[in-house]
């Protein structure tokens, strides 16, 4: 296949809204994915970001859903809070979340 061949990009989760994210403040906001090692059988994923409707600075870590309408759009309104963390500050919070080969969610 020819790179001008690839389909057109559709918008899969749109969760800005949701997020805490500021030009001058930049190691925050959405920091990182992870899709469950069986998402095909049970659509979730986690999402690590700054939340937007909480203390300034507060890291969290949630489960989401895909869409039960449509297998390729995810359903923020399934979000489950797992881990909330207060942050000191702004800056060298991480982000990285991954499923190791235990199938165990890790957060760095």
């Amino acid at each position: 296949a020819k790179a001008d061949d690839a389909a057109e990009p559709k918008l899969f989760f749109d969760f800005q809204k949701h997020v805490s994210y500021k030009d001058n403040e930049n190691e925050e906001g959405f920091l990182g994915l992870a899709f469950h090692p069986k998402y095909k059988e049970n659509g979730q994923f986690f999402a690590f970001y700054t939340k937007k409707d909480a203390e300034p600075h507060t890291s969290v870590i949630s489960r989401f859903r895909v869409s039960s309408d449509d297998p390729n759009k995810a359903d923020a309104a399934t979000e489950e809070e797992l881990l909330r963390i207060p942050q000191p500050f702004w800056n060298h919070n991480g982000g990285t979340i991954a499923f190791g080969p235990d199938g165990m969610l890790y957060v760095g």
